[in-house]
């Protein structure tokens, strides 16, 4: 049998994803050259890409573990 998705969970999800929205925002009304915004947002992109890659794959490492115990 399943457990419900804990709220604690839901509530982390929705805070980075506002994190990520208020730092787009800022660069995007942000007083610079649109070669420089664009290069900003193509970095910050990548970077939450890989954040986002890491941090799945380690939640998929752990469940796996908790599994076999």
């Amino acid at each position: 049998m399943e457990t419900p998705k804990s709220n604690t969970s839901t509530y982390v999800t929705v805070a980075i994803a506002s994190a990520a929205v208020g730092a787009l925002m800022g660069v995007l009304f942000a007083p610079d050259k649109g070669s420089v915004t664009r290069h900003k947002i193509s970095g910050s992109a990548k970077k939450m890409a890989t954040d986002l890659t890491h941090n799945l794959g380690f939640n998929a490492e752990k469940e796996l573990f908790a599994q076999k115990d």
